[in-house]
């Protein structure tokens, strides 16, 4: 106790004063670095987590075609190494945009099957109604939808088929998990996607968001070694 007393007098106030300043700011920079490391391990999990997701394909409560999966955070390096033999495309994409913050990819196939008595059927000889044993044949038939517009014509041997189809997504990130699910199970961040048009589904769908790099713990070190140093060389001047 006397020998901490001594120590404590020979102390230049000032000094002590910025040795306290230095001592704090190498508290909080451990507390970045802890944080970073946890950060790491999550970030670890939820990759492998990602790259090994498939497409859930579900019904919404208003009967609308819905798809999720989990995104893939990480640094930029990470999601090339990730996508480079897994998805090309993305890989592609990833690798050629200076400054991307995310990506995501999806396809869908809309499907229309329809049956519908024709408004026109003709049999024509020189633009003249004939004895339907006659060669000439014209059937046309418009169809109108909120979703799309189709118009079929068939005249003699060729069909000719005009199609318009209106598509429009919802798309959301968010946890998979939330309240106590998320307390006991942990949660992924995915991306689900509701097709508003009841007719397309969601046949290929995947999500890449970018972090910045955490400290390294080589650099971690010697940034504690430095301060360490300066504590210890300020005391004991």
């Amino acid at each position: 106790m006397n020998k901490l007393t001594e120590f404590l007098k020979k102390i230049n106030p000032s000094k002590f004063h910025l040795a306290l300043i230095i001592g704090t700011i190498a508290v909080g920079i451990l507390c970045v670095i802890i944080y970073n490391q946890y950060h790491k391990i999550t970030l670890d999990e939820n990759q492998i987590a990602a790259l090994t997701d498939t497409v859930t394909v579900y019904k919404t409560k208003d009967g609308k075609n819905a798809a999720y999966i989990k995104i893939f955070k990480g640094t930029k390096a990470e999601a090339l190494a990730a996508t480079k033999s897994k998805d090309p495309v993305s890989y592609n994409i990833i690798k050629n945009t200076p400054g991307i913050h995310s990506l995501t990819n999806l396809s869908t196939e809309t499907r229309i099957d329809t049956t519908s008595k024709v408004d026109t059927s003709q049999v024509l000889v020189d633009n003249k109604p004939v004895d339907p044993k006659n060669t000439s044949i014209l059937i046309t038939k418009e169809i109108i939808d909120p979703w799309y517009d189709a118009k079929v014509k068939v005249q003699n041997d060729s069909i000719t088929l005009g199609l318009k189809i209106r598509n429009e997504f919802k798309i959301v990130a968010k946890d998979q998990n939330t309240g106590l699910k998320k307390l006991f199970k942990g949660s992924s961040v995915i991306i689900d996607v509701k097709n508003e048009n009841p007719n397309t589904y969601t046949t290929g769908l995947s999500s890449y968001e970018f972090t910045p790099k955490t400290i390294s713990p080589v650099k971690a070190g010697v940034i504690g070694a430095v301060i360490g140093a300066a504590v210890i060389l300020i005391l004991h001047k």
